[in-house]
C-alpha cells in the first residue's frame, strides 16, 4: 500500500497515461494484449487490489515505463532514479520523432537550426536561453 502522500499505483498509471495521451485501449494494444483496457480501468480506479506480476509487467509495457518503477510504486516506495543505459521511454522517442517531422516540414526553422549548429557552444547556449525567455513571455 502507498505511504501517506505517496502516489498509488492507480494514480501513477492514470497520470502517466494522461501525460502521454494514452487511452486504456492504447495501453492494451501497447502491452500486446497482455492486459485488457477494462483491467487497466480497474487499476486506475483502485479496484484491482492485487494485480499479478504478469499484469504489472503488461501495464508497465503498455504505459511505457520501466517495470521496476511500477513495482516500486505498487510497493509504496518512491521510484529510484534509473541509471544511464536503462531502457528509453518509447513515448519520449516518439515525441522526438514528431518534433523532427515538425522541423522538417518548416524549411525556415530547419535552416535556422542548421545555421545554429555552426555556432560554438556558448553561442548555442545563448540562443537556447533566448528562446526559453521568448517562450516564457508568450505563456504569460
Amino acid at each position: 500500500m502507498a505511504k501517506t502522500g505517496q502516489e498509488t499505483l492507480g494514480r501513477f498509471a492514470d497520470r502517466v497515461m494522461k501525460e502521454k495521451g494514452l487511452s486504456r485501449k492504447r495501453v492494451e494494444v501497447m502491452s500486446g494484449g497482455a492486459i485488457k483496457a477494462s483491467y487497466v480501468g480497474s487499476i486506475v480506479r483502485g479496484e484491482a487490489k492485487n494485480p499479478s506480476v504478469d499484469k504489472m509487467k503488461a501495464l508497465a509495457r503498455g504505459i511505457g515505463v520501466d517495470e521496476e518503477v511500477l513495482f516500486q510504486i505498487a510497493r509504496g516506495e518512491r521510484p529510484r532514479e534509473k541509471t544511464v543505459g536503462s531502457n528509453p521511454d518509447i513515448w519520449y522517442t516518439r515525441k522526438i520523432l514528431k518534433m523532427t517531422d515538425w522541423i522538417l516540414t518548416r524549411p525556415d526553422l530547419l535552416d535556422s537550426l542548421l545555421s545554429m549548429m555552426k555556432f560554438d557552444d556558448e553561442d548555442q547556449r545563448n540562443v537556447v536561453d533566448s528562446i526559453k525567455k521568448m517562450v516564457e513571455s508568450v505563456r504569460q
